[in-house]
């Protein structure tokens, strides 16, 4: 059975006398918690990562600096991907945070918002046409993403956003703009370095009205050069406490033009005249938002349980 006996020789003798003096079976404990299947996929999913050389570091990424910590990251992110047929993950809620902490940790990736949120938002919030246009590059990986919602002056307090995006039926254009420092985008993951694209998040504004936040597909740096389209001010943010191996960013618009269909408009539009369509319910953008906050409960759970087991098994050996 899986995990079922956890005293390994050679363990600190005060845990092994805690663990030994149980008064329940381990094995039923966790059949119990998990589901017999869960049990025995997490299982699985261990003895893959454990057996893959793909995996394996040669030094502790406490031992890297942050470009190092980024370069690994990310090779193991491509490795991740590239085996999911191998261990045939299936279930994303699950399973394949699971499978993602096995082989890289808490760190994160590059490529955490464009698997997060970026696609997620292609899938919920296009229309047919968009779908056939964006969906299979953002798959494939022709272009990465990131989700540009945060703001400096305003966390994710949506009705306070300040970036705008005003129509101009003239040329059938959004002009998407930062007024001022507090409006900058800050901290989108993977928007410092390796995002070519961001789903950003803007104020509508068409024939004198402010339509409220609005989702818009945002090209930001060249497909050949990688360079900052001109218009767009993007970087990275530095070191952190944490997630270092994640390049969060900041990114400025300077009167950005796109086209009118950059607009995500499966549930709201903007006609070429600029007649603004509601949405049959006000909240349908905010979609990959509200999922993405479900998923960090989830996650902070995990974490929260990892602070539990560390605190206990230090209670067990320290002496006062």
């Amino acid at each position: 059975a899986p995990y079922e006996n956890l005293v390994q020789p050679g363990d600190n003798p005060d845990i092994t006398k805690e663990r030994k003096s149980a008064s329940f079976n381990l094995y039923k404990m966790q059949c119990f918690v998990y589901g017999d299947y869960r049990l025995k996929r997490r299982q699985e999913i261990l003895e893959f990562v454990e057996s893959n050389k793909e995996f394996d570091d040669p030094v502790h990424p406490h031992f890297l600096n942050r470009e190092e910590q980024i370069d690994r990251a990310t090779r193991k992110c491509v490795a991740m991907m590239n085996n999911l047929d191998s261990i045939d993950v299936t279930d994303y809620f699950d399973e394949a945070p699971l499978y993602q902490f096995l082989t890289i940790g808490r760190e994160l990736h590059c490529l955490s918002l464009h698997y997060g949120m970026f696609l997620p938002t292609i899938q919920n919030q296009c229309d047919e046409e968009q779908l056939e246009e964006w969906l299979a590059p953002a798959a494939s990986k022709a272009i990465l993403g990131t989700f540009a919602q945060t703001e400096l002056g305003h966390d994710s307090n949506l009705s306070k956003l300040e970036t705008t995006a005003t129509y101009d039926p003239k040329t059938q254009e959004f002009v998407i703009h930062t007024p001022q420092m507090s409006a900058a985008k800050w901290w989108p993951g993977g928007l410092g370095k390796s995002a070519n694209y961001a789903a950003v998040m803007a104020q509508l504004h068409t024939n004198g009205e402010n339509k409220g936040p609005h989702l818009f597909m945002v090209p930001l740096r060249d497909s050949a050069t990688h360079a900052p389209l001109p218009g767009i001010t993007v970087g990275d943010i530095g070191p952190k406490f944490g997630i270092n191996a994640n390049d969060n960013g900041f990114l400025v618009f300077n009167h950005y033009r796109i086209p009118r269909r950059n607009m995500f408009m499966k549930y709201s539009k903007v006609e070429p005249d600029g007649t603004y369509i509601a949405p049959p319910h006000s909240k349908l953008g905010f979609g990959t938002m509200v999922l993405v906050r479900s998923l960090m409960i989830r996650d902070q759970a995990s974490q929260l349980g990892s602070a539990a087991v560390i605190a206990i098994r230090y209670s067990a050996v320290r002496r006062q």
